[in-house]
């Protein structure tokens, strides 16, 4: 009997606890991005200009001179446009990487974008925005989806 209520009051205890613990967290959302090809002149202080056509949501790498990478992931949406700039580091087992993210810059067309603002590693401006079209990668099997077929 006494070993009962002992197990009743110690699971009373988890799942407040539980409970607690989730209380406190904020629920994960996502969006719909529209499929736009974005266009990205990224400048790495100091140095020649080049140009980075990704998809809207994708992420584009950037490595600089002194070997820290970062990942460059622009997002159009009808509330704005953003920048999200991620640092790339070594995961714990060889070939894994680690994202933190590290800025979310405005984009405006023709309107650079330095980071980090106060002592810039480089600069991204938006060139321009436009269609994208899903292609199918090459290898893909035959359940890929090919259209006019």
């Amino acid at each position: 009997m006494k070993f009962r209520l002992v197990s009743a009051v110690a699971l009373a205890a988890c799942l407040c606890g539980a409970w607690a613990a989730l209380a406190g967290q904020e629920a994960a959302t996502t969006a719909a991005v529209p499929p736009v090809l974005v266009r990205l002149k990224v400048v790495v202080e100091p140095g020649i200009p080049a140009t980075l056509a990704l998809r809207n949501g994708d992420m584009g790498r950037l490595t600089l001179p002194d070997g820290s990478k970062f990942g460059l992931t622009p997002v159009v949406a009808p509330g704005g446009s953003f920048l999200h700039v991620f640092q790339i580091a070594g995961g714990r087992t060889p070939g894994a990487e680690t994202l933190k993210q590290v800025a979310k810059l405005p984009l405006l067309p023709d309107a650079p974008v330095r980071h980090p603002v106060d002592k810039p590693l480089f600069e991204v401006t938006l060139l321009s925005t436009g269609p994208s079209v899903a292609e199918p990668r090459s290898g893909a099997g035959p359940w890929a989806y090919r259209p006019n077929q």
